[in-house]
């Protein structure tokens, strides 16, 4: 994401891509109308919230660790929001 983002700001987290997100929603559509049928990336930001407030997310896990069924599901986050992005779905306005 941080290619698309910020790609200016090549030391970029996936926290500074959500900033960005959120503070210039306006200027970021997907090519999905969504239920307010506006392309808006709030269904993106969602989706990255979940991976980013992850606690195992790098590893050393916490307690409690995440469970297979948890960590099979940010992966599958993570593969879906970076194949929009190989595909050109996550677009400026």
């Amino acid at each position: 994401m941080r290619p698309i983002v910020c790609p200016n700001h090549t030391k970029a987290t996936l926290g500074n891509v959500l900033g960005d997100l959120r503070s210039q929603s306006h200027l970021w559509k997907l090519v999905l109308r969504g239920n307010a049928r506006d392309y808006s990336v709030e269904p993106l930001v969602k989706m990255l919230d979940l991976i980013w407030t992850e606690p195992n997310r790098h590893g050393g896990a916490p307690e409690p660790a995440a469970t297979l069924e948890e960590a099979q599901m940010v992966v599958n986050l993570a593969v879906a929001i970076v194949q929009w992005g190989r595909d050109g779905r996550i677009v400026r306005r």
